[in-house]
């Protein structure tokens, strides 16, 4: 009878193992997630523009219903005139990608009015090579108060900021009401980058946490876990030296539904325009 015993609780114990391992290995995305993804493969398709570069441009999804959907593209701030915006519309299966520069002239490197795949390009390689941006960004400047567009960055005002404590003291009040464990949710996090960036072996392992900028926070009553992953390939040994970018490096953030599990949104920023 107690061999029956140990037989049941070992099948059980296997069982529950076969799940925890089922769990770990399979990640569920959110249609926002699958919309955007569509879209940054129709985006590279058609104009060339890669997961990196997007680091120039504000992504947002504008409208969905089921597997439809319209996906912009903005050049951010100083670069918004001459980078303008794309659109990809999404009607099922089917994506298609429209610039708002569409017919004009993007000869003449960061000369030109319009800049496409290879201004994006000579931008990364002017921050990789000296990190410095004011070259491009002077240019995106006069460019547009030539055309007399009005240049603006934002500015960020915080009124009656919270303190180090409060906000300490409402994370762990968050982190009590999670479904899941902040190492389940982290665990996720890493699946869905694994998963949807196709990242190494190797890459995965130096995929590090950044729990500065991971919080819990809500909308609308639901629960989400904010998790930044930051992937630097070749470190430097250097405080005062920027480690050599390798294609990949830069900061994830995946947002999490707290109860459930559901990645509902992802961001690669190659950290390429000096906010990495």
């Amino acid at each position: 009878m107690k061999r029956k015993v140990l037989i049941s609780l070992m099948l059980a114990a296997l069982t529950l193992l076969m799940a925890l391992t089922a769990y770990a290995a399979s990640v569920i995305f959110g249609p926002r997630v699958d919309i955007a993804r569509t879209a940054d493969r129709a985006l590279e398709e058609q104009y060339g523009i890669t997961d990196e570069m997007q680091v120039f441009f504000q992504r947002a999804v504008e409208r969905m219903d089921g597997r439809s959907a319209v996906v912009t593209y903005t050049g951010n701030w100083d670069l918004n005139y001459v980078l303008g915006t794309y659109t990809v519309t999404i009607d099922g299966k089917q994506a298609r990608a429209v610039w708002s520069h569409d017919g004009e002239s993007t000869e003449g490197g960061l000369d030109a009015e319009a800049w496409g795949i290879d201004q994006l390009n000579e931008m990364i390689r002017l921050y990789r090579d000296t990190h410095d941006m004011s070259v491009y960004y002077e240019k995106a400047v006069a460019a547009a108060m030539k055309h007399h567009q009005k240049v603006e960055n934002p500015t960020r005002r915080v009124e009656d900021a919270e303190t180090e404590e409060s906000f300490n003291a409402r994370q762990a009040a968050l982190r009590e009401k999670s479904g899941l464990s902040e190492e389940e949710l982290l665990s996720v996090a890493r699946q869905a980058i694994e998963t949807a960036y196709g990242l190494t072996a190797e890459q995965m392992d130096k995929l590090a946490h950044n729990s500065f900028l991971s919080w819990y926070h809500e909308i609308d009553g639901k629960l989400y876990y904010d998790a930044c992953m930051v992937l630097i390939q070749r470190p430097s040994d250097d405080p005062n030296q920027y480690p050599e970018y390798v294609k990949m490096d830069g900061e994830y953030f995946v947002q999490i539904d707290a109860a459930t599990g559901v990645v509902e949104d992802m961001t690669y920023d190659a950290a390429l325009a000096g906010n990495g």
